[in-house]
């Protein structure tokens, strides 16, 4: 029963943690009249709220939210139709919760719409205790309402209303009849604004009020300031803020009566007499010493700034800040930063680019400073002194011997600029990348370098010349460039590649992060599409052939985005900063099914596939599917349905499905055909992912002649 409650929990959830990934909160905006933060324990675990982003929300409104997922979706539901609680009244109500809130995401403004959501009014998630906190503001409150009470009458879990000190509210019992340990989900709309939280068998009266938002806590979030102080300390004014405050957590877990959180969760442990299961395994020191730790990195915060909109394209950014209070642990930690080399964050320009910052002569000391700050540490918890033990017996020095030949890297990069498969050969008809490493003495490397297996198999020339190498060893025909640019030692191949070259000679290696990543969506979903037979092969799984994966995985990542991503360590602790661009113009615009086509099955023939009927897809909304005999003699199969389609999913429903063995067989009585597929572009026509209950299948649409 718990598993079904969680997955409750989960589709509840499901839409603040959208809302949230996709930056449509943005506190600034909110509206004088609501602040939400004012119902928000000061001593909350987690936070995160505000108002949508308008020029975000413009931008992601028509786009898919589970691309490629819809399969993992319905197989999850499908669970829920087995074992012995399918007829439970709690498991169906949940379903059908789950059902409404997934069949109604297909993209960002669906889902708005369909529960009458104001985007443009503060939203917020947030814990209360052991409690999350949903709160909603609402344009149409009977549109919200819709979907609970049909869940309620399909499942027969009854609605339970009830009104306390003139607020009312609904709640549903989850748990079985005459079960001491009670849970309810329960909704509340008041003043435009919907409530989504739990009642649990420890509540009291005062608890439930605080947390349906009906009476504000003794201290709260905006009582503590501690939003705007984030803001104001990390430059995050006028942008979402989320924040999971780990020293708090740790400490509810370690010394409960800390906090509300902890306060809750020792009630629920202990219920009954109980032992608390944390005392019982850690003495007080122990507890003591462990939220000492956690309290040196207290705060996980991340942000979306205001949206940027510029020729046709909008870009976010979203920093997120691991807090590191323990100053000399800081500054071992930013002795490692080294040099990510510029043509790595070019996320328009290439398919992909990977940055490592690394400055391998400060390895071997900061980790011993490190090393020592841990092993030398004063503890008097049992677990922690072994720990320390443990650690000891593995001294940093042997890293020295590791990376004696890398002694002046700063860093390294990879960029690749196109690659075109080859149908017929290993080798690439076409490609372009570049790999670079920074380092102050490129010479004296490809010294070291020239004793190993990789210097005599790619000889490198140290006068600052580029010459060809051939790596027909490796891999026949295959011929790139390599030599030494200004402070970087480079292998590249491609026009591309040799424009980023030419700039590396002005190009300084002064330590500038730890890490980046930029991401080409469209141009990844284009290398996946040509992936060769032998990989995708490689690429099946139990839920489907390695056809049906790669055009899962294209059609996933066939989105009209470029990512950039670089992580550093800065004053405050480790910082990692994500920037989408998405276009407005997506280059993958809604696919009209309607037409007749020729259907062939791809599912384990990615080019071709045979040839399993023909289908007329009409604009009514009906449709009809024929399959005839090898000799096309006679039909053996017709399907007659229904289809409806949001963004790239088709529904096929209220079908008749007929069949025979053979020309001269008897017709089977009409059977229930229901049926859901992901629509897919293609050179011809357009491709339709089926998702079954135990796999998937692949057709390919081809207009017929």
């Amino acid at each position: 029963m718990n598993k079904w409650i969680g997955i409750g929990v989960l589709a509840v959830a499901v839409g603040a943690g959208v809302a949230w990934q996709q930056g449509w909160l943005n506190t600034t905006s909110m509206s004088a009249k609501v602040n939400m933060t004012d119902y928000v324990p000061a001593d909350t675990v987690f936070y995160a709220g505000g108002t949508a982003d308008a020029k975000a929300f413009e931008y992601l409104r028509n786009m898919d939210i589970f691309r490629g997922m819809q399969g993992d979706l319905d197989s999850m539901l499908a669970d829920m139709d087995k074992g012995e609680l399918k007829d439970n009244p709690t498991v169906r109500f949940i379903k059908y919760l789950a059902v409404d809130l997934f069949g109604n995401m297909t993209t960002y403004g669906e889902l708005v719409d369909h529960y009458g959501i104001d985007v443009s009014k503060p939203q917020a998630f947030y814990m209360d205790g052991v409690v999350p906190v949903i709160r909603i503001s609402l344009a149409n409150q009977d549109t919200f309402w819709k979907a609970f009470n049909e869940a309620s009458e399909k499942s027969g879990l009854k609605a339970q209303q009830e009104t306390v000190q003139g607020h009312t509210f609904t709640r549903w019992r989850l748990t079985p009849e005459g079960e001491a340990k009670t849970a309810d989900l329960v909704v509340s709309v008041e003043n435009g604004i919907a409530t989504v939280t739990a009642f649990y068998f420890k509540d009291t009266e005062q608890s439930r009020l605080q947390r349906l938002a009906y009476v504000k806590p003794q201290k709260s979030l905006t009582d503590s300031g501690e939003i705007a102080e984030l803001s104001k300390t990390y430059g995050w004014t006028g942008s979402t803020v989320a924040m999971l405050n780990i020293k708090r957590l740790a400490e509810g877990i370690l010394l409960p009566d800390s906090n509300g959180f902890g306060r809750e969760l020792n009630a629920i442990l202990t219920d009954g007499g109980k032992p608390s299961p944390v005392a019982t395994r850690f003495t007080a020191e122990c507890r003591q010493e462990m939220a000492g730790l956690a309290g040196q990195v207290p705060r996980l915060m991340s942000s979306y700034l205001p949206a940027v909109e510029k020729d046709g394209k909008m870009t976010q950014s979203s920093p997120l800040l691991l807090e590191i209070k323990n100053a000399p642990t800081l500054a071992s930690l930013q002795k490692l930063r080294g040099h990510i080399p510029a043509h790595t964050l070019d996320a328009n320009g290439q398919i992909v680019g990977f940055g490592l910052g690394l400055d391998v002569n400060n390895l071997v000391p900061a980790t011993t400073e490190l090393w020592n700050a841990f092993t030398q540490a004063k503890f008097s918890c049992p677990e922690l002194v072994e720990a320390q033990q443990q650690m000891a017996s593995v001294s940093p020095a042997y890293l020295g011997m590791a990376t004696g030949m890398l002694q002046g890297v700063k860093g390294a990069g990879f960029s690749l600029y196109d690659l075109v498969m080859s149908k017929d050969s290993p080798i690439p008809e076409k490609y372009s990348f570049l790999l670079s490493i920074a380092t102050e003495n490129p010479q004296m490397l490809l010294s070291m370098l020239s004793s190993s297996p990789f210097g005599a198999m790619v000889q490198i020339p140290a006068d600052g010349s580029i010459a060809d190498v051939d790596l027909s060893d490796v891999a026949p025909g295959l011929k790139i460039k390599a030599g030494v640019k200004g402070k970087f030692i480079v292998a590249y191949a491609g026009e591309p590649a040799q424009k980023a070259v030419d700039a590396l000679d002005k190009e300084t290696i002064d330590a500038n992060g730890m890490q980046s990543l930029s991401f080409n969506y469209p141009k990844v979903a284009q290398l996946v599409d040509q992936l060769p037979g032998m990989v995708t092969d490689a690429m099946s799984n139990e839920m489907g052939s390695g056809c049906v994966q790669k055009a899962t995985l294209a059609h996933m990542l066939r989105l009209p985005a470029v990512i950039s991503y670089n992580a550093d360590f800065s004053k405050d602790g480790l910082l990692a900063n994500t920037a989408m661009t998405l276009t407005k113009e997506q280059p993958e615009k809604a696919i009209s099914p309607v037409g007749k086509f020729n259907v062939y099955d791809q599912t384990f023939d990615c080019a071709q596939g045979d040839m399993v009927g023909s289908e007329e897809i009409r604009a009514d909304g009906t449709g009809s599917y024929v399959m005839k005999d090898d000799a096309g003699q006679c039909d053996l199969s017709k399907i007659d349905y229904k289809w409806t389609q949001k963004g790239s999913a088709m529904v096929m429903s209220e079908g008749k499905s007929t069949h025979r063995d053979s020309c001269d067989a008897e017709w089977t009585a009409p059977e229930p055909y229901t049926a859901r597929c992901t629509l897919m572009p293609a050179d011809k026509g357009f491709k339709c992912l089926y998702m079954e209950e135990e796999s998937q299948s692949l057709y390919h649409y081809q207009p017929a002649q």
